[in-house]
């Protein structure tokens, strides 16, 4: 719609999977965004913290530029915690934990391989 239309939100992950030789798909999405009487928000995630610098320099010299948010990388404790929930997740929705229950304590596994990840992001 117009000037009072509703807002439109797209949200792309793996941003940089949409890379390609021109980055005219990406060009095109942040111009649009950029535009004075746009209401697309668009939101890209991307694990590259200088995407925006190396990829598509061309968006800050047409006013298009994207207003970074960068977030810390996990700690080994945090994926650990996640990783355990998601695990309990999923064994609910298999019915090997009823919902609400308190499950065993953290798998042993689980915070080695998250400890191994947090070192690799960091």
């Amino acid at each position: 719609g117009g000037a009072g239309g509703s807002m439109c939100l797209v949200v792309i992950d793996e941003l940089d999977q949409l890379l390609s030789k021109e980055n005219e798909a990406l060009h095109s999405l942040f111009g649009w965004a950029a535009a004075p009487s746009s209401r697309l928000v668009l939101v890209g995630i991307a694990n590259s913290l200088d995407l925006m610098e190396r990829c598509l320099p061309r968006l800050r010299s047409r006013g298009a530029a994207p207003r970074p948010l960068t977030f810390p990388p996990y700690s080994a404790d945090e994926l650990a915690a996640i990783l355990t929930q998601r695990v309990d997740q999923a064994r609910v929705a298999a019915g090997e934990l009823a919902a609400g229950a308190q499950p065993p304590e953290q798998p042993a596994a689980a915070t080695p391989a998250a400890r191994r990840a947090a070192r690799a992001t960091t």
